[in-house]
């Protein structure tokens, strides 16, 4: 249940958003279908300036949710994400140690194993998500007569990678990235539109 090709990259108002994306060739041609998935929580290095605004948890947190509703706004019936801290880890660490790579999708080989099913919830599909930030920010100032003016607009870069597995064989079936650049909104919004994107060419 396994298959993968390369997409075009888009843009959106100069801000990267879908950069990759593959497919399984099984899931392309519906021999393996997903109904129900599960976002596992994200995992998020973050380095540079946090500011108040955006935290790495923040991020986590906000990537969560975006992909939850891309993944209804796809059809998918979205179930609630596991909270058990060992059940949680367990996962990531099958994730972590998944073998081949996005790039062996295509091929079959990328997959974390059978042995996901022990620690998997009741679901055809689980979501990992990995995301890479910088945080920082641009100072400027102006000046009159009588004052001084700083402003201080935070400028951000995200690198996030987002892996659809099969929760009983532990084959990747789908993959994509998405990047977003720029101050907190707009940020936000070249995830949003990347994920949106990758998640709204999953197979019928």
């Amino acid at each position: 249940m396994h298959c993968w090709i390369a997409v075009p990259v888009l843009c959106l108002a100069g801000a990267q958003t879908l950069t990759a994306q593959y497919i399984h060739p099984k899931f392309k041609s519906n021999e393996r279908t997903v109904h129900t998935v599960a976002v596992v929580t994200p995992k998020v290095e973050a380095s540079g300036k946090a500011n108040e605004s955006y935290k790495a948890s923040d991020l986590a947190d906000k990537l969560s949710e975006i992909v939850s509703e891309a993944l209804k706004n796809a059809g998918r019936d979205v179930q609630p994400a596991p909270t058990d801290e060992k059940q949680v880890a367990a996962l990531q660490a099958s994730f972590d140690a998944a073998k081949g790579n996005p790039n062996d999708v295509g091929k079959g080989k990328y997959t974390l194993g059978p042995d996901i099913a022990k620690t998997a919830p009741a679901v055809d599909a689980l979501v990992f998500v990995r995301a890479d930030a910088v945080f920082d920010s641009i100072v400027s100032g102006s000046r009159d007569a009588t004052s001084l003016s700083i402003t201080i607009t935070p400028k951000n870069k995200v690198r996030s990678r987002f892996s659809m597995v099969d929760a009983k064989t532990g084959d990747v079936l789908y993959y994509f990235t998405a990047d977003g650049k720029g101050d907190n909104s707009q940020t936000w919004a070249s995830l949003e539109k990347g994920v949106s994107t990758g998640l709204s060419r999953l197979p019928k």
